[in-house]
């Protein structure tokens, strides 16, 4: 039973990993993306452009990678248990 509960928690962890591969790469993706267009801003609109585009990025990915740190702390506390 115990070696059962175990082997579900590596599956859950790999999981995670793998996810956590996915978000950085979409992250990735986003900030290449915008250091191929900094070196194009000629004026005040276009920084402020693309700021609010970062901001835009960062406000939409919040929640979601809100849900996503407390998932992770969720298994870490299943697989470790509590540390204070």
């Amino acid at each position: 039973m115990m070696m059962m509960m175990m082997m579900m928690m590596v599956v859950v962890v790999v999981v995670v990993v793998v996810q956590c591969e996915g978000w950085i790469s979409d992250a990735a993706v986003f900030l290449q993306g915008i250091s191929r267009e900094a070196p194009h801003c000629a004026t005040i609109d276009d920084v402020d452009r693309l700021i609010k585009k970062i901001e835009n990025y960062r406000m939409e990915g919040y929640k979601d990678q809100d849900g996503r740190l407390n998932a992770m702390d969720r298994i870490v506390t299943d697989l470790y248990g509590t540390y204070i």
